[in-house]
């Protein structure tokens, strides 16, 4: 990883992902230390029944030196409506995510040690990007399913990938009280 730290997306409401084959090339060429934070975004198709809790969704972002070293941060998303870039689907709503404005100055600091554990080691670390969310129900009615898409896209001028489609949360393991204890939003 000369030139590039392999950011490994994982957009989950439950802890599991799968990252659709095709864009598995285009994560291994991002670049966490030079990705223009503002311009990061997020994205989660969720049935219409279910949506994200307002204000619980955030983004962790682990460095992990080969030394041991470790460094992990936590920025809060702010929903945007800048949902029109991402194809709609019947039944189901769009949410766009970013960083929140108060968070941006914090990642540029964790670029910047990134940057600097590379002039140390020689392009000697490693990293993940998760997002966390707390579902809750829009509307009463029988849920059976809670079908998850999720996106990234790193530039406003760029395409949104897929990094995951239609997984099923309520299939997902520690869901079986997921239903029982979905708040109303």
């Amino acid at each position: 990883m000369k030139h590039a730290i392999l950011l490994l997306a994982a957009l989950v409401l439950v802890g599991c992902s799968s990252v659709p084959m095709p864009s598995l090339l285009a994560l291994s060429r991002l670049d966490i230390r030079t990705v223009d934070a503002g311009e990061l975004s997020f994205a989660i198709q969720l049935p219409e029944i279910v949506d994200v809790a307002e204000g619980s969704a955030s983004a962790t972002l682990r460095l992990v030196r080969f030394n041991g070293e470790a460094r992990e941060e936590v920025f809060f998303l702010k929903r945007t409506d800048a949902g029109a870039a991402l194809p709609q689907r019947d039944g189901f709503r769009s949410s766009i995510y970013r960083i929140s404005p108060q968070d941006l100055a914090r990642f540029a600091d964790t670029q910047a040690t990134l940057q600097s554990w590379e002039v140390d080691d020689g392009d000697m670390a490693s990293g993940s990007l998760g997002i966390d969310a707390r579902p809750c129900r829009t509307a009463p009615g029988e849920i059976t399913r809670i079908p998850l898409s999720s996106f990234i896209r790193v530039s406003d001028a760029g395409d949104f990938l897929p990094l995951m489609r239609d997984l099923d949360l309520l299939q997902q393991e520690g869901a079986e009280d997921l239903l029982g204890v979905l708040p109303d939003c």
